[in-house]
């Protein structure tokens, strides 16, 4: 809708976005893998704290592929 484009544009300006990665752990085991992080990304005067984890495999050309992955948003 027309008021919620007005709502997130702010947050999508070239140059408003600031994401800081955490302390990103990974891990392989054979052909599978996870990736964790908890980066801060920092919009339109606000910051938010998020966890992302993706889950990984090797695929038969020996290329990583995200299979799996989930975000969420820290509460204040």
């Amino acid at each position: 809708s027309e008021k919620h484009n007005q709502d997130v544009r702010p947050y999508w300006q070239p140059g408003s976005m600031v994401i800081e990665p955490g302390e990103i752990t990974a891990c392989e085991m054979g052909d599978a893998g996870f990736t964790v992080d908890r980066p801060r990304i920092s919009a339109a005067g606000r910051t938010w704290e998020l966890r992302i984890s993706l889950v990984w495999h090797r695929e038969s050309d020996g290329m990583w592929r995200v299979v799996h992955s989930h975000a969420s948003v820290g509460q204040d």
